[in-house]
């Protein structure tokens, strides 16, 4: 278990993640939005990919990063030592947009320990970590466009960005 090695109280967790240049992004928004932890699932791009340093402008030096992790374990884990998990899906009935505008979100945001979990970019996150009773969280806006998805880098910063603006830490 990754118990000791965990560092702040907003993490990201990142299923089988494959692009390069995806996982140096969000190392690199991670990092300027002074999340601590990183925790990468088997089956992950390597942190230290050429591809992964030049995109993450030195934030993988910067980020306490834990490769090749039991994803569902640590969740697990993580659950049990207080974190809530935020499960990102394309299809979630609750958007960040109204948890973000929510009573019990403001008021929780600067005491909650947050777990941020995304997915492969063209399979999501895993049948087994999906079949969690965590919170499931999409990123939509009504209205605003037909497009299928969002790049995971930029969806990893509107996430960063509404969590943050909860917290002080």
């Amino acid at each position: 278990m990754l118990e000791s090695n965990i560092k702040g109280d907003l993490v990201i967790a990142l299923d089988r993640i494959s692009d390069p240049g995806n996982l140096g992004t969000i190392i690199r928004t991670a990092y300027w939005f002074n999340v601590s932890t990183i925790i990468l699932s088997k089956d992950s791009a390597d942190p230290f990919n050429q591809k992964v340093l030049r995109s993450s402008q030195g934030g993988v030096f910067n980020t306490n990063i834990i490769e090749d992790a039991d994803l569902l374990m640590e969740l697990q884990n993580l659950k049990s030592k207080g974190y809530k998990i935020y499960l990102f899906t394309l299809d979630a009935s609750n958007s960040l947009s109204k948890l973000a505008e929510s009573e019990e979100f403001c008021k929780s945001g600067e005491s909650e320990k947050s777990v941020l979990v995304f997915g492969n970019e063209s399979s999501g996150i895993s049948e087994e970590i999906l079949g969690s009773d965590d919170e499931f969280i999409s990123i939509k806006i009504d209205g605003y466009t037909d497009s299928e998805s969002l790049n995971i880098g930029i969806s990893c910063g509107i996430a960063l960005y509404e969590f943050r603006k909860h917290t002080s830490n």
